[in-house]
C-alpha cells in the first residue's frame, strides 16, 4: 500500500500535495493499476510534472506541484524614489533624508512624508 513514507522518501513535500498524491495513488490502485506503476507514475510526477499532459491521470496534481514550486516574483525596487514632502528640511539630519528617499524606492511604498523631527532609524 502507498503511503506518506514512500512519497516523502521520493522528496513529496509534506502537506496538502502529498495528500492528494496518496489519493491518486490509492485511486488508481483501486482501478487496477500495479502498485509499482502507481508509485512509478507518482515519481513521474514528482520528477517533471510539466511532462504530464492533460489526458494522463494525474495531470491536476502535477500543475499543483507545478503552483507549489513556482517562485514569486521579486519586486523590483523603484529607479526614482516617489516624491515626498519634507516639512523642516533644514533641521533634518541629512541621513535621515536620504533614508526616507531609499524607502520611496521600495515597491511596497505608497507615500510618505518627513517632518522636523526625523532622524535617521
Amino acid at each position: 500500500m502507498i503511503d506518506g513514507h514512500t512519497l516523502l522518501a521520493q522528496g513529496w513535500p509534506a502537506g496538502p500535495l502529498i495528500g492528494d498524491a496518496l489519493a491518486l495513488g490509492r485511486l488508481l490502485t483501486a482501478e487496477s493499476l500495479p502498485e509499482a506503476d502507481a508509485v512509478a507514475l507518482l515519481a513521474r510526477i514528482h520528477a517533471d510534472p510539466h511532462s504530464i499532459t492533460s489526458a494522463e491521470a494525474g495531470f491536476a496534481l502535477a500543475q499543483a506541484l507545478v503552483e507549489h514550486r513556482r517562485v514569486p516574483e521579486t519586486p523590483t525596487v523603484r529607479d526614482e524614489p516617489l516624491d515626498l514632502p519634507i516639512w523642516g528640511r533644514e533641521l533634518i539630519d541629512p541621513q535621515a533624508v536620504r533614508q526616507m528617499h531609499d524607502a520611496m524606492r521600495l515597491p511596497v511604498t505608497v507615500a510618505g512624508a518627513l517632518m522636523p523631527d526625523a532622524h535617521v532609524g
